[in-house]
């Protein structure tokens, strides 16, 4: 059976966001890097240890409902890649678009995840390639009305599932006080952390759901903030773009 992929665990998504950080900056540390608990990472160099938390920042005025809704909405991601590997062994990106003003919850969760599962393995393409599903919103019991569209593409390379939730909402760029408010979270912990010679922390917009969708603007990114970490970088994870934050 295929290892599952479809909404990150929180390891898995921390080291992604570590490996994007190493490729976009010319100075990352060369050394061992291994995962510890506290911080998630330290790279151990000649000249001392190097420690790098990780976090994500999200939408503060997001009504709960929303976060509801995105949580469970990843639950029926999960469950319906599950039921589909029961089904098939091959691997494929899927993207699944909710339709909006909706109910998900624990009670529909198996049959929309079924649903899914069951489109998937139906009009899953036979050769590398892409194939997208839109509802014509005359079978709910065969293509569900809580169901946009699903986005399947399958690449001889992929080796495991990897599906996903799409989401729509604004991007926010003026984000100054939400940024030092999941720094100064941060920064409490730090005496908490094994001893290493400087500190680091990795701030992540995974920019895949409406609470993460955020774009710095030159004021966000010239904003000099408060912090006892040494260095503090913004990542915007799905245009991979790292940008370092000005510290006092």
């Amino acid at each position: 059976m295929l290892a599952r992929n479809s909404v990150k665990q929180p390891k898995e998504q921390e080291r992604r966001f570590i490996d994007i950080l190493k490729q976009q900056i010319a100075d990352f540390p060369s050394g061992r890097l291994a995962e510890t608990e506290s911080p998630d990472f330290v790279v151990t160099t000649s000249n001392g240890k190097i420690g790098i938390e990780v976090t994500k920042i999200h939408r503060q005025a997001t009504s709960n409902r929303l976060k509801r809704e995105e949580s469970e909405q990843e639950k029926i991601a999960n469950e319906a890649v599950r039921i589909f590997e029961t089904m098939n062994s091959v691997a494929l990106e899927v993207k699944i678009h909710f339709s909006a003003d909706n109910e998900f919850n624990k009670r529909n969760r198996r049959r929309l995840a079924t649903a899914i599962a069951s489109l998937v393995n139906a009009y899953a393409p036979t050769e590398d390639g892409p194939c997208v599903l839109q509802n014509n919103w005359t079978n709910p019991e065969t293509f569900p009305y809580e169901i946009d569209s699903i986005g399947i593409y399958r690449l001889a390379s992929l080796k495991r599932n990897f599906w996903s939730v799409a989401s729509a909402g604004f991007v926010q760029e003026d984000f100054v006080a939400e940024t030092q408010v999941v720094i100064a979270k941060k920064d409490a912990l730090i005496a908490c952390y094994q001893t290493c010679s400087e500190y680091w922390l990795l701030i992540a917009a995974e920019g895949n759901r409406a609470s993460t969708f955020f774009c710095p603007s030159r004021t966000t990114l010239e904003h000099r903030y408060c912090s006892a970490f040494q260095r503090i970088f913004f990542l915007e994870a799905f245009t991979k773009k790292v940008s370092e934050l000005e510290l006092f």
